[in-house]
């Protein structure tokens, strides 16, 4: 049977993956570089949909990995390993808003377990919420379908809108557990996520900021370390240990005895490679944090230099090695990453961008050639036609965009656009390419 073929057939990521994500069956990688079946070479643009900042097979990262298999067996009868409790003290070290870790396999896992967490420890059940924290029961709500099964009732969607939050928490007031947050860094200012923050403080919720993606992507400590008012528990996962299932819960002073009133037991966490590659992975990712930033930096700011100079409706928005697409319509979304994809270079299908340590800044200059030709093309063709002002031809499918991506609210879209977005966009209509 064909390879491809096969895989429609016999696996459960037909939908998500090969009908509508990445159309191909993959076969190795290595640091940026990866491979399909038929021996076609990519470059990731995406770091493993950030889970391998550092890349594929990272040499210290294999090194560790031969050296701890050979020596330590991988997996021990018990959770309570020197090398766990050595990840956790390196994590209140980064983190030092925290007083315990509770290690889990996933971020979905590890969202589920704080809101387990905080509803422990305030013995409340309401939960409200923005953005995506995972596939597990509690957060169905996310995808705007009661129906489906194991739907919570208990949980509620507020869009990233401050005043929905305010009207949530007061309706909630009696019940409510906690607010849990995903920062959308690159578009969302740092003030907005404090003021989500200090509403739930001020109701007496259990702020959860789940920083899945941005923990260890936007550098030590994460978006916790620069916050006031600083989160009760933070979440950690992509990154953490570099493509190996590992994640983290970080609880703060108000819910570190909440792990006493629950159990989070995980069968899986006797298994030591993961603390491992997570050591290893926090001390590389000291070395490489900033230059994937200067790569992410560099690579949006051209995209957007093509886009203006050539009329072309999309543009970029970057912060700390997290860079989202938006473009006028999804046919020249489409057309945009299928091109990339022919060219070899892998910017996956959603919009989100995340370079990693194998990035090269040839690499950025391809992906920018490749852009320019494109738009070029297709505006000698009529397909796009050249916008007045970026608010004229973006404002709208940005809004769309934060709908369809964060499920944030108009209001909170004009925010963010206003904020950060715009000041992005504006410099290279400054340089006279827009008319």
């Amino acid at each position: 049977m064909d390879g491809i073929q096969q895989a429609l057939d016999t696996t459960c990521t037909r939908t998500r993956d090969m009908d509508r994500k990445n159309p191909l069956l993959l076969e190795r990688g290595r640091g940026a570089t990866f491979t399909d079946a038929e021996g076609r070479s990519y470059v990731d643009f995406t770091s493993c949909t950030g889970a391998a900042p550092l890349g594929m097979g990272h040499p210290r990262i294999v090194d560790a990995v031969t050296r701890h298999l050979a020596d330590g067996g991988g997996i021990l009868p018990g959770t309570m390993s020197r090398i766990r409790v050595d990840l956790a003290l390196r994590l209140l070290d980064l983190f030092p808003h925290s007083e315990r870790v509770a290690f889990m396999r996933t971020g979905s896992c590890a969202t589920s377990a704080a809101v387990r967490l905080a509803r422990a420890a305030t013995g409340k059940n309401t939960v409200l919420t923005s953005g995506y924290h995972g596939w597990h029961d509690w957060q169905l709500q996310y995808q705007g379908d009661a129906r489906q099964h194991a739907y919570d009732p208990r949980v509620h969607h507020f869009g990233y809108d401050a005043d929905q939050l305010l009207a949530l928490c007061r309706e909630y007031a009696d019940d409510l557990a906690a607010v849990v947050v995903s920062p959308e860094h690159d578009v969302m200012p740092t003030g907005h996520l404090e003021e989500l923050i200090s509403i739930t403080h001020g109701f007496g919720g259990v702020a959860v900021l789940d920083e899945v993606m941005t923990g260890f992507r936007v550098g030590p400590g994460g978006l916790t370390a620069r916050l006031d008012p600083r989160p009760d528990i933070t979440v950690l996962s992509k990154g953490l240990a570099n493509g190996t299932a590992l994640s983290a819960v970080l609880l703060g002073p108000r819910v570190a005895g909440a792990h006493e009133a629950t159990d989070l037991g995980n069968t899986y966490l006797r298994e030591t490679t993961p603390f491992v590659v997570a050591l290893e992975s926090i001390d590389l990712l000291a070395e490489e944090t900033a230059r994937v930033h200067r790569t992410t930096a560099s690579l949006g700011a051209g995209l957007n230099e093509v886009f203006s100079a050539t009329g072309y409706p999309a543009c970029a928005a970057w912060d700390d090695g997290i860079l989202h697409l938006v473009f006028a319509t999804g046919d020249l979304a489409g057309g945009f990453y299928r091109t990339m994809l022919d060219a070899g270079l892998f910017l996956g299908s959603g919009g989100t961008v995340l370079p990693g340590a194998g990035v090269t800044d040839d690499h950025v200059a391809l992906a920018v050639r490749t852009a320019r030709t494109l738009a070029e093309g297709t505006a000698a063709t009529g397909h796009a036609s050249p916008f007045e002002t970026p608010d004229d031809a973006l404002w709208q499918p940005f809004a769309d965009f934060c709908a369809d991506a964060f499920r944030a609210t108009p209001s909170v879209a004009d925010l963010w656009w206003t904020a950060k977005v715009a000041a992005q966009v504006k410099p290279a209509r400054e340089k006279g390419a827009l008319r």
